[in-house]
């Protein structure tokens, strides 16, 4: 997992195509609080989706993973908390191969997600985002879902 702020995204570009490609949009989008909720390809190797939630309590939802795509969660609008733990040290509930979701429950850490900062997650992190701070708001998030197979030089 990687926490920073926005103004430090491009040196994580190195990190494969899909990277390149979704630093560019968050940067085009990062003072845009009106951009539309949506879900679309950018390109090839990146899905956008474009999310307005209520933060929640962290015994209302699992923690989450994925084995094909990383996470580039940036906040647009907004204070959340996220769950975090390596994958390994939880248990898996479901599976959903056909969507990479899978669903799994545990102890973790939590850290803050401020309004102009993002987290990235890589497959064997484990993360439960959407979680109330300070107290419930709605909050506008950018998820990039950045392709795995063949596309990281780590």
């Amino acid at each position: 997992m990687i926490i920073d702020h926005i103004s430090h995204i491009e040196k994580y570009g190195s990190f494969g195509p899909g990277f390149e490609s979704g630093i560019r949009f968050l940067l085009q989008h990062q003072n845009d609080p009106a951009e539309p909720v949506a879900r679309y390809k950018l390109d090839e190797n990146v899905d956008v989706m474009v999310n307005q939630y209520e933060t929640k309590y962290p015994e209302e939802s699992n923690f989450e993973a994925h084995n094909k795509y990383i996470d580039v969660q940036f906040m647009l609008k907004g204070d959340e908390l996220v769950g975090w733990a390596p994958r390994e040290k939880l248990s898996e509930i479901s599976a959903a191969p056909e969507k990479d979701y899978y669903e799994l429950f545990g102890e973790s850490d939590y850290f803050p997600l401020n309004e102009g900062y993002f987290m990235i997650f890589f497959p064997e992190d484990a993360h439960q985002p959407g979680l109330v701070k300070d107290r419930s708001e709605q909050v506008t998030k950018i998820v990039l879902k950045v392709r795995v197979e063949g596309n990281l030089p780590l």
